[in-house]
């Protein structure tokens, strides 16, 4: 919103006011509704050099259409104080905006044109359309009205910072627009969340349009120059590598090559390479001679091919031995021995085996024996004979020894005659592998034998004299401790104790100890409390733990209403008035004392402006005033017509009438006495009487019934003796 201190305007208010009349725009960026007073130099403002005053007269207003964003939310914040000039004291304002309405009042009192009082009030709301209109209107139908002043409307970004300059951004997002990443959702075409990208080529397009990056060869190099040649490879027509699979008859990876005769051919055609003599020479003349060498027709070896003998195309070699012969002769490689070595000594042993002498396996293949690759060998008892001899290991014992002597004893074990376990199975009784053995009484029994051990006392003891005492024990009957396990009630290894109350008990029995209180003093009189606690019922704190409630270690106690309640409820002490009576009616008045409102002195201490112990009273004009104001009785003197802004009809003998005051002497009739309410109901009037101080004048009554206190409205027109007239208006408060 714009000009909200009312500084700008076709129109200059001066040092004080001028009326603004019903749709004037004088203030620009504004528009008068009822009349208003735009107030130049008459009071200080609260900014700048101008304000309002809401009322010319009766009630007025005044708005501006604004600019709103739907959803957003707006801090409106204006000042306000009232005109002092006249009643009422209590000024009223009403603001809307955008279905928004907000009521507000000022208090006038002690109040004036330098010090006005201003004080800030704002409201907030929520804008549901793009445009509003903020309007003010006074609530008081007077001549003195609210004063209004520094205006201004903010918007809270969607932050929430007052005025900050954050928005929503097309992808939801609430953010400076300088924020980096503000929008930061759109695609190049600028849709949130879009997925249109430039491609390589420079252009904006989604990934699947056909034109998506149309400009990149086969490398994807924008608008590069490489291509897929005929080998599949994606090379720039002028890379070496280009078409560089084709073969001679440019065929891809085809097997034409050209040959030594410059012919492009398959390597497996019949004529490729048919111009290359024997020799590999193209178009040669190399020929097979008769000796099967390739050599030149002019070579002086050609068809020249004799042997190691010199014999031409003979059949002479040399042999291994280094002999030219022929292989057919019997002498050929004659010099190898059975190895194929030349002049080796190498030569077929016993055994069958082509061995050099000096081999350690030379003739290795004979047995014991002497038999070549026999079987025989040496066996145990050191003679040479096959396995499948009977003589064959016989000399050896029960336990393999050559020679040995052990035999199977009587117990079936192979052990030397003189190993002290042979024949060592018999028990006392002499059976072999028997079980009987000499008992603790030196008897050779079967431990299962009835006679066995059958001398032993309890402990053992062969022939003792130990015997198991009536505890179980195994003692002897001279021992201390024979018969020495009976409790306190006589019974074997019994468990019965002196319990602390002097009984012989069993601990399990329900009443071992049973004389103990809770303190575990013996009969004692410690009892556990219903607050858990075990004390003496004679104890201050026995059961000292429930609340009024009945709770144990509670907070609720009885409130002066009589009421079981927690100090915390709402209800605690909620029938009491400020005087303590249960559910009285006193309350603290504006004087500080708890009085019911009916009583006689209630708020006496309020002067007639309604401040506390003030000083102010009516004065002999009707006015509510200080004695050391200068204004006081003023109207006593002056030379025009005066009524008072308040009156108090309570038949005290002072200003219960509102009455016109003129100067003493002066002549005139009163042509009309109008007294409406805010409503603008008429409540009282005299018209055509003689001026005069003992006229019925208004006592607060309307059809003979006492009004409440309030502000009402005046119209009062005098006519005087010398013909002039003189018509007074405005607002007066009745005061109770």
């Amino acid at each position: 919103m714009l000009n909200g201190s009312f500084e700008s305007a076709s129109i200059n208010p001066g040092p004080g006011f001028v009326t603004l009349p019903g749709g004037s725009t004088d203030i620009f960026n504004w528009e008068v509704g009822n009349p208003i007073d735009y107030v130049g130099g008459l009071w200080t403002p609260s900014d700048g050099l101008r304000s309002l005053d809401l009322c010319a007269g009766a009630g007025g207003s005044i708005f501006q259409d604004v600019n709103l964003m739907a959803g957003s939310r707006y801090l409106v914040q204006f000042d306000i104080a009232g005109n002092t000039d006249c009643a009422p004291i209590i000024k009223g304002m009403s603001v809307s905006i955008d279905g928004n309405s907000f009521t507000y009042n000022y208090n006038t009192t002690g109040r004036s044109h330098t010090n006005m009082g201003w004080r800030t009030e704002s409201f907030e709301f929520t804008a549901t359309a793009d445009n509003g209109t903020l309007e003010f209107i006074s609530l008081d139908n007077s001549a003195c009205g609210m004063a209004l002043d520094n205006v201004s409307m903010q918007k809270y970004d969607c932050n929430g910072v007052l005025g900050g300059t954050a928005v929503e951004d097309e992808c939801g997002e609430c953010l400076e627009p300088s924020d980096p990443l503000f929008n930061d959702c759109l695609d190049c075409n600028g849709e949130p969340f879009g997925p249109a990208v430039i491609d390589s080529c420079g252009n904006c397009l989604e990934p699947d349009d056909r034109f998506f990056n149309d400009c990149l060869d086969c490398a994807g190099t924008p608008f590069g120059d490489a291509i897929i040649d005929d080998c599949g490879e994606c090379l720039e027509p002028d890379d070496p590598l280009f078409n560089d699979c084709l073969d001679c008859f440019g065929e891809p990876f085809g097997t034409g090559v050209i040959d030594s005769c410059g012919e492009c051919l398959e390597p497996d055609d019949p004529d490729f390479n048919d111009c290359l003599d024997c020799a590999g020479t193209p178009f040669g003349e190399a020929l097979i001679d008769s000796c099967g060498n390739c050599l030149l027709p002019t070579d002086a070896l050609f068809n020249k091919c004799p042997d190691c003998a010199g014999t031409p195309n003979g059949d002479a070699v040399i042999d291994s031995c280094g002999n030219c012969l022929l292989p057919t002769d019997s002498l050929f490689n004659d010099c190898l021995d059975c190895q194929g070595t030349p002049n080796g000594n190498a030569v077929i042993d016993s055994c069958g085996n082509c061995l050099l002498p000096t081999d350690a396996l030379f003739n290795n293949c004979f047995d014991c024996a002497g038999t070549p690759n026999g079987d025989a060998v040496i066996d145990s008892c050191g003679n040479c004979l096959l396995p499948t001899d009977s003589l064959f290991n016989n000399c050896l014992d029960c336990q393999g020894t050559p020679n040995g002597n052990a035999v199977i004893d009587s117990c079936g074990n192979c052990l030397l005659p003189t190993d002290a376990l042979f024949n060592n199975c018999f028990d006392c009784a002499g059976t072999p592998n028997g079980n009987a053995v000499i008992d603790s009484c030196g008897n050779c029994l079967l431990p299962t034998d009835s006679l066995f051990n059958n001398c032993l006392d309890c402990q053992g003891t062969p022939n003792g004299n130990a015997v198991i005492d009536s505890c179980g024990n195994c003692l002897f009957p001279t021992d201390s401790l024979f018969n020495n396990c009976f409790d306190c009630a006589g019974t074997p290894n019994g468990n019965a104790v002196i319990d602390s109350c002097g009984n012989c008990l069993l601990p399990t029995d329900s009443l071992f100890n049973d004389c103990l209180d809770c303190q575990g003093t013996p009969n004692g009189d410690a009892v556990i409390d219903s607050c858990g606690n075990c004390l003496l019922p004679t104890d201050s704190l026995f059961n000292n733990c429930f609340d009024c409630a009945g709770t144990p270690n509670g907070n609720a106690v009885i409130d002066s209403c009589g009421n079981c309640l927690l100090p915390a409820d709402p209800g605690f002490n909620d029938c009491l008035d400020c005087a303590g009576n249960f559910n009285g009616a006193a309350e603290v008045d504006s004087c500080g004392n708890c009085l019911i409102p009916e009583d006689p002195a209630w708020n006496e201490c309020l002067d007639c402006a309604g401040i506390p112990f003030g000083n102010a009273v009516i004065d002999e004009c009707g006015r509510c005033l200080e004695p050391e104001n200068p204004e006081y009785n003023a109207c006593i003197s002056r030379e025009t017509a005066f009524v008072p802004d308040a009156f108090s009809p309570n038949d005290d003998g002072v200003n219960d009438l509102f009455r016109v005051y003129l100067p003493t002497g002066t002549k005139a009739v009163i042509k009309q006495y109008l007294i409406f309410n805010r409503w603008g109901n008429l409540m009282y009037s005299l018209q055509d009487q003689v001026y005069r101080p003992g006229l019925s004048w208004w006592d607060g009554r309307h059809d003979n019934q006492v009004l409440d206190a309030g502000v009402f409205v005046y119209y009062i027109d005098i006519e005087y003796e010398n013909g002039q007239s003189e018509q007074l208006k405005g607002d007066v408060s009745l005061m109770r």
